[in-house]
């Protein structure tokens, strides 16, 4: 295999096709594409794949991104990011780890930096699944055996063999929540409803805005209409973002007509696009009334969104690509910002969460919103 499809799709886009490249020294880029074409000479997926993600991230924007989970193997482990620190989940629980055969999480995160997209919050979380990638750790020194040990906090040490390994995307979807099953969402409301009355407050819960339907929020707005007074809370956690237009309903009932007090919103490190710009509009138009708690989110309020996703021909693995410029700091409208995100935009930074272990992230919800 030598990979030419994948590469001239990959070239395509840095060199022309994504804007958020326009700040990256054409030298910088030129020998970045050098080493990905070098490396495409071993054919060897793996390395490509690090290779091409390596070159990708030199944008500096978490939109712009190599996801290779379609193309590699991992050691049959789910590996996610909680309270900011790599955790293994087992028998349904999170274990914070400590090293990868000796070596400690943090010289691990270090090492992976100019692999990985965007800001330091996003290239922390998206470091899960490189943990559980053979060939991702070997380059750092560790899984160089037939074995990969992971010492936990609790003192033991899980020992994996790298024979077991299986399709990434068996235990790692294209969008990461952070889920402790990539089947399943860790924050559900009964019966998968976006809507519930719980005990005197209203509480919704919007896992993925590309899901979401306009409908099932009008739905929820009409219902809310019934005790316009109740305060709120809106779960954005592990929601990797879609469109935040499918939440204007929402926001603009909330803007106009709710009569409540106080509206907590969840958010967390797996809160991301739209979703931290259904946050940001939250914050802006309720004010004070308004507090984001749980986890600082996934991106910065100014990033290069929109484009699409490329399915690289050789590979399989994903490319993400942007093509419009978002503000929400400043509100500054760019030339590639699409007219009906323009309408909206809005100087709604910096943002200030509430930072609250997950555990207690619930429950520091209920209570500020019964404060009022």
């Amino acid at each position: 295999m030598n990979f030419a499809r994948d590469i001239e799709a990959i070239e395509g886009v840095v060199i022309a096709g994504d804007p958020a490249f326009e700040s990256v020294p054409p030298n910088v880029l030129n020998d970045a594409l050098l080493a990905l074409k070098a490396q495409a000479q071993r054919a060897d997926t793996d390395a490509f794949m690090l290779a091409a993600m390596k070159l990708v991230a030199l944008a500096g924007n978490g939109h712009s991104r190599v996801i290779p989970n379609a193309a590699i193997a991992v050691v049959p482990r789910r590996i996610v990011i909680r309270d900011g620190h790599p955790s293994l989940v087992e028998d349904g629980r999170a274990h914070r780890i400590l090293a990868v055969d000796g070596i400690a999480t943090e010289q691990l995160l270090t090492a992976w930096d100019g692999l990985l997209a965007g800001n330091a919050a996003r290239r922390r979380l998206l470091s899960g699944i490189m943990m559980a990638w053979p060939a991702a750790l070997q380059m750092v020194g560790a899984g160089q055996g037939k074995e990969v040990r992971y010492r936990l906090v609790t003192g033991a040490d899980l020992v994996v063999s790298t024979k077991d390994c299986a399709p990434a995307l068996d235990l790692y979807p294209v969008a990461e929540t952070g889920a402790l099953d990539p089947q399943r969402d860790d924050y559900a409301l009964p019966d998968g409803s976006v809507l519930v009355w719980h005990d005197g407050l209203w509480w919704w819960r919007i896992a993925d805005l590309k899901t979401l339907e306009i409908e099932q929020v009008t739905r929820g707005v009409s219902q809310m209409s019934e005790q316009p007074g109740a305060n709120v809370v809106i779960d954005l956690r592990g929601n990797p973002g879609g469109s935040f237009l499918n939440a204007m309903p929402l926001i603009d009932w909330l803007r106009g007509n709710w009569r409540g007090e106080r509206c907590a919103v969840l958010v967390d490190a797996y809160t991301f696009s739209a979703a931290i710009v259904t946050a940001a509009l939250l914050a802006h138009h309720l004010g004070m009334r308004a507090q984001l708690i749980g986890a600082d989110m996934g991106d910065d309020l100014a990033f290069f969104a929109e484009g699409g996703t490329i399915v690289l021909q050789d590979t399989g693995a994903h490319l993400r690509h942007s093509t419009a410029r978002h503000d929400w700091e400043t509100g500054q409208i760019a030339v590639s910002t699409p007219p009906e995100i323009a309408e909206h935009l809005v100087a709604a930074g910096p943002l200030r969460v509430t930072q609250i272990e997950s555990a207690k992230q619930e429950q520091t919800a209920v209570a500020f919103v019964r404060e009022a």
